[in-house]
């Protein structure tokens, strides 16, 4: 398996496997991605060098986004709010490798760019209605804060989020120089 910054090459097999995910999500728990989330976004991710993914044998088996401001944030009681932190999101494991440990190899690179960019918390968003991600990223040691945010989608739908956040324990020294955005690598 390789790890890697995603390019604009991977965008068509990156909006296969994510209309795959959305599709399934929204099945099984109502709709939770609004049309064409995150899809929406992953050219703009390329185009920043936050959109990560995990593949093998040049399949997409999953992918995720780092940012470090978020407009929803205001709206929660993080821990400590003048902390440096990065946001994770528009995270999906291929339909065709659930319940495999990617997900939890994921995390793991997440909490491991987290630390090389001194983060000292690492937040997402998840649907209250979404179990299963909540069950997911509390398992992994994320804990829920206070507050929530409504999003309305365009067919009237409501969609409520929880904020959670994780402190991340092993942050790089400063001035120390990674050299992962240079290489892929296994995962």
């Amino acid at each position: 398996m390789i790890f890697r910054l995603a390019g604009t090459d991977d965008l068509p097999q990156l909006y296969t496997v994510f209309g795959l995910i959305a599709e399934k999500l929204n099945r099984e728990n109502g709709q939770i991605w609004e049309e064409g989330y995150p899809c929406r976004f992953f050219e703009s991710d390329i185009a920043k060098d936050q959109l990560y993914l995990l593949s093998e044998n040049e399949t997409v088996l999953s992918a995720f986004a780092l940012w470090s401001h978020d407009e929803r944030s205001p709206r929660f009681c993080w821990e400590d709010n003048c902390a440096d932190v990065l946001y994770f999101g528009r995270f999906g494991v291929n339909v065709s490798y659930v319940h495999r440990g990617i997900g939890g190899i994921m995390l793991r690179r997440a909490f491991e760019i987290a630390g090389q960019r001194s983060s000292h918390f690492l937040r997402l968003f998840a649907a209250d209605k979404n179990e299963p991600a909540i069950k997911f990223y509390t398992k992994h040691g994320f804990h829920r804060v206070k507050g929530h945010f409504e999003r309305t989608f365009s067919n009237g739908a409501v969609l409520c989020e929880s904020g959670f956040e994780i402190k991340i324990p092993f942050r790089q020294p400063p001035g120390a120089v990674s050299d992962f955005h240079n290489r892929p690598s296994d995962a």
